[in-house]
C-alpha cells in the first residue's frame, strides 16, 4: 500500500481483527493447563511473532521457552 502524502510503501495495522486471530493462536497453548488468562510476555511475543514476520521481523524459539519457566 503507498502512503498518501509521502508516495511510499508502507504498512498500516488495524487492531479490529486482534483478538479473534489471538485466541485461535493461543487456544492450542499446552502451559495454560486450563487456567483464565494468558501472561503477558507469552501474549506479547506471540503478537509480535505473527504480525514481526510483515517486516521481516523472527522471534526466537528460545523466548517463547524462558515464558513457560
Amino acid at each position: 500500500m503507498e502512503h498518501p502524502y509521502l508516495n511510499r510503501p508502507w504498512y498500516k495495522l488495524h487492531p479490529c481483527g486482534t483478538s479473534e486471530w489471538m485466541k485461535l493462536l493461543l487456544l492450542a497453548e499446552p502451559s495454560r493447563g486450563g487456567s483464565p488468562g494468558v501472561p503477558v510476555e507469552l501474549y506479547l511475543l506471540s503478537w509480535i511473532s505473527m504480525v514481526g514476520q510483515v517486516v521481516g521481523l523472527k522471534v526466537p524459539l528460545e523466548m517463547f521457552n524462558k515464558t513457560n519457566e
